[in-house]
């Protein structure tokens, strides 16, 4: 079955279903739920990539906001709050960190002194690649079981929810 049926939805309501067919319908609803699922395989990423990052003294958090400094996908504060889908105040410590580590430096822009631009420090670059290579070997890992097809798949889908 792959989508939870309405058997189930209804089972959820408390009309007096028998609890075998209660507990059958939870285990159901957790096997193809989404976001329990989407969670899931998240938290076992961070981890796998906390844990590789441990040598470097870098979470997967500052690992990303590095990375995504690095190739350009964002430049100011607020890009990167965006795109990494956090609030201002987290990117705002996050920064402050990597700053403190001489990883990265904030500078006013010329053209609007409100805006403050973000550039990785030589030191950041370096850093950022290779931790690259850790994650990548991490991905490469997880990721193992699957054909490059099936990987290209999952990716299209993943693609697909956050599009819908």
């Amino acid at each position: 079955m792959n989508e939870i049926s309405s058997d189930c939805v209804q089972m959820i309501k408390p009309d007096g279903h028998n609890s075998q067919s209660m507990k059958k319908c939870e285990e159901h609803f957790f096997e193809r739920s989404l976001a329990f699922n989407l969670r899931r395989s998240f938290n076992k990423v961070i981890d796998e990539v906390d844990a590789a990052l441990g040598e470097f003294a870098l979470s997967s958090h500052q690992f990303g906001v590095l990375s995504t400094i690095y190739y350009g996908r964002a430049s100011t504060p607020s890009e990167v709050a965006r795109l990494r889908f956090q609030n201002g105040a987290a990117i705002t410590y996050t920064l402050d960190r990597l700053e403190q580590r001489g990883l990265l430096k904030r500078t006013r822009s010329e053209a609007d002194k409100r805006v403050i631009t973000l550039v990785l420090t030589d030191d950041g670059r370096e850093l950022t690649r290779k931790c690259m290579e850790a994650v990548v070997a991490v991905q490469d890992r997880m990721l193992g079981g699957l054909t490059a097809k099936d990987r290209g798949r999952l990716f299209e889908m993943l693609r697909l929810i956050c599009e819908n």
